[in-house]
């Protein structure tokens, strides 16, 4: 589980995209992934170490997650703009085609 913990760490230790870029899927699955096994560990009674294992490694998702989650780059908002405008020209010459294959028909 220690190995798993640090290949995560690693994974987003130089992380900077937005949630739609595939490493920061993959990086979210694998802490889901890893949370689930940590809450499958079984703990016999009266046993610390146990415990005390299970406890930090479930410390360990916790603090994965806050990390990816403070490292997603938000788009600013020339991007946003950017971004709207590409849309509204795209849909605009997707109009005009539609209005020339009608024409043809």
């Amino acid at each position: 589980m220690n190995a798993t913990i640090l290949s995560i760490e690693e994974l987003i230790n130089d992380f900077e995209v937005s949630q739609t870029d595939s490493v920061y899927k993959r990086a979210v699955s694998r802490i889901a992934h890893l949370t689930e096994r940590v809450k499958r560990v079984p703990i016999v009674v009266n046993v610390k170490a146990q415990d005390s294992f299970k406890n930090e490694a479930y410390t360990s998702c916790i603090h994965l997650d806050a990390v990816l989650h403070d490292r997603i780059v938000i788009p600013s908002v020339t991007d946003l703009a950017t971004a709207t405008n590409a849309i509204t020209f795209l849909s605009s010459i997707n109009g005009m085609l539609l209005l020339m294959v009608k024409g043809i028909n």
